[in-house]
């Protein structure tokens, strides 16, 4: 895979005009990720109606001066002999390369380690860290938390055989057992029956995708997870699986811890289109919907601060029908409501549609303590806004404030900071 060209761009800010990149096919191939993306899984799942209706990608604005501007996903694109890395539009564009993917990579493994859906490993070394991008961090979570469940329960599961035995089991098949009677093997009947398999579709799909990532990494700690599994899994019948092959897999509830896997081959294998004559890829999209770390990240790291383990995020309908629904980040019953917002605002002002939104929610959930948190980018702010309800004549308070969401080597008291914001409210 020739990675000659390399782009460092930033959400919502317009590239370079980019030489030699087929705008058109470029586009086809995102249209093809986005219609494969796992809807139901944990990056998209929250999809806005806008989102979920479009047929287009939303990954990139492709503009006609031939620059692309990339929307509110953090990634890498690997598209023919060009590679794109996409970073939070909360990092400064004015570092390296080099100490951007280190930034992001720290960063990234802070924040999933509050969030309660990933199975989160322990990078042995600060250097596994430095020599790793997004895409390598999940592949080592991905492999590291299989290859540990595979070694410690190897999966097994009844498939239906149809094959020639020596002795009826099973349910016989009669019409291809006639055959054999004419060819004279009467003596090899073929029966249906049930096998208690090693080699069925959970494997199948997990090898493939193992395989595959291994085309993909370029971390030598990643390619020794990524074998041992195979190896684990050689007499596993090799298949090009698809994320369509994951929505055969049906796991008995005793294996729940599977699911995980499961998700993480869905996310992978969608963010492939096809391979070259030599089985490597050339086409590989994985980007993430930072709002969705965001949101997840401060849910997480709220819950495990004393006294807050009951907050939750919670959905209610606006209207009787429920044609419209309330669907709050963060609520610490009956103390106050935490909406995260992935944005920048503008000279500290909380953007006015925040503020009605707000106050909608104070209203249905009858909480009048409601706090803003929007990502810190340049210096920290806050602001206090009281407002009266003519209706009910209660009294809303509204806090906006920034959060260090971003954690830089020197900031060593981000956890500090953060706990006395929520606190103090």
């Amino acid at each position: 895979m020739t990675e000659n060209k390399v782009f460092n761009l930033f959400e919502h800010t317009k590239s370079e005009k980019i030489k030699d990149l087929d705008f058109a096919d470029f586009e086809n191939f995102l249209n093809k990720i986005w219609e494969n993306r796992p809807t139901d899984g944990f990056f998209y799942g929250n999809d806005t109606e806008k989102e979920k209706k479009s047929k287009g990608q939303r990954f990139f604005k492709l503009n006609y001066d031939g620059t692309i501007t990339p929307r509110n996903y953090a990634g890498v694109v690997i598209y023919k002999d060009f590679s794109f890395n996409i970073f939070p539009k909360v990092f400064d564009n004015s570092n390296k390369e080099a100490e951007l993917k280190n930034l992001f990579a720290e960063n990234l493994l802070y924040w999933l380690s509050y969030i309660e859906r990933f199975k989160f490993p322990k990078f042995e070394s600060d250097q596994q860290k430095k020599d790793s991008d997004i895409l390598d961090i999940f592949i080592w979570l991905f492999a590291n938390y299989t290859l540990e469940t595979l070694n410690s329960s190897p999966y097994q599961q009844y498939e239906e055989v149809t094959e020639e035995t020596s002795a009826i089991k099973g349910k016989l098949e009669f019409g291809e057992y006639l055959k054999n009677i004419v060819k004279g093997l009467w003596h090899k009947p073929v029966c249906r029956y049930s096998s208690f398999e090693y080699d069925n579709i959970f494997n199948r799909v997990v090898k493939a995708t193992c395989k595959m990532l291994l085309g993909i990494t370029k971390s030598d700690m990643n390619r020794k997870a990524l074998a041992e599994i195979v190896f684990l899994l050689e007499d596993v019948t090799d298949i090009c699986a698809t994320s369509a092959d994951c929505d055969k897999i049906v796991l008995n509830p005793m294996f729940s811890q599977l699911k995980t896997i499961v998700e993480y081959c869905r996310l992978f294998l969608s963010s492939a289109v096809h391979a070259t004559d030599s089985g490597k890829l050339s086409l590989f999209a994985f980007l993430i919907p930072m709002e969705k770390i965001y949101e997840e990240f401060l849910l997480g790291f709220i819950k495990k601060m004393e006294g807050y383990e009951k907050a939750c995020r919670k959905e209610e309908k606006l209207d009787e029908n429920g044609t419209y629904k309330i669907k709050k980040d963060i609520e610490i019953p009956n103390t106050c409501i935490i909406d995260a917002k992935y944005k920048i605002p503008v000279d500290k002002n909380p953007f006015s549609g925040d503020i009605y939104q707000m106050v909608t929610y104070s209203i249905r959930s009858n909480i009048t303590d409601i706090i803003l948190m929007y990502p810190e980018k340049d210096k920290e702010w806050q602001r206090n806004f009281i407002i009266k309800d003519e209706v009910s004549q209660k009294i809303i308070s509204i806090t906006a404030a920034t959060v260090p969401f971003v954690k830089y080597s020197e900031n060593t008291n981000l956890e500090k900071k953060l706990k006395s914001l929520i606190q103090k409210n």
